[in-house]
């Protein structure tokens, strides 16, 4: 066995096959399960990485509201609906939006005194 990892080209190829199981399963996991992971920046900034029907989404979230003192992670089922949306940012204003076919990113805030910020990016399966 130990002759089979000899050489640094072997080790990087069997490193790349294991990290490509993982994303696989990480996806095939999102079409049945939600995982939201929420990591606190400061008091009332957090990042959430949000994996849910084969979509995987980036959220820099700042909320004067809400406090996460530590990193939290949420694992709920998918329930089948009509829409499969990610990142509800429809009650949100956009400060910019950039759209490539299913590829989103943008910058929101909350109407009114907005509170609630966010950069955003959502990667298709």
């Amino acid at each position: 066995m130990r002759e089979f990892f000899r050489g640094w080209r072997r080790k990087c190829g069997v490193l790349t096959l294991l990290m490509a199981c993982l994303f696989v399963a990480g996806w095939v996991r999102s079409l049945s399960t939600s995982d939201a992971i929420l990591i606190p920046r400061t008091m009332s900034e957090f990042i959430r990485l949000d994996s849910r029907s084969g979509r995987f989404s980036w959220n820099k979230v700042y909320n004067a509201q809400v406090t996460i003192p530590k990193i939290i992670w949420r694992a709920d089922a998918i329930v089948p609906t009509d829409e499969d949306v990610v990142f509800d940012h429809s009650h949100y204003i956009y400060e910019w939006r950039w759209q490539w076919g299913t590829i989103d990113a943008g910058r929101v805030h909350s109407p009114g005194d907005g509170r609630v910020r966010a950069k955003y990016v959502i990667l298709p399966n």
